[in-house]
């Protein structure tokens, strides 16, 4: 979570790292394996989405 003034690139980059590092996440915290890209849908989200994090979903091919 964050507000609107944080960058889009940084935004995409937290998600980039946490998607694609969640091996890495595991080996230190069993609970990221819980996630995953099914997870990620606008209705699972009082708050709106940051764009940063709608580009990096929509990149993935992740339909929110």
């Amino acid at each position: 979570m964050t507000n609107d003034k944080m960058p889009d690139n940084i935004a995409f980059a937290i998600n980039k790292v946490i998607f694609d590092y969640k091996a890495d996440l595991i080996a230190v915290h069993k609970e990221a394996d819980a996630i995953d890209y099914k997870y990620q849908l606008k209705d699972n989200s009082p708050v709106p989405w940051h764009p940063g994090a709608l580009k990096y979903f929509a990149d993935k091919g992740v339909k929110m």
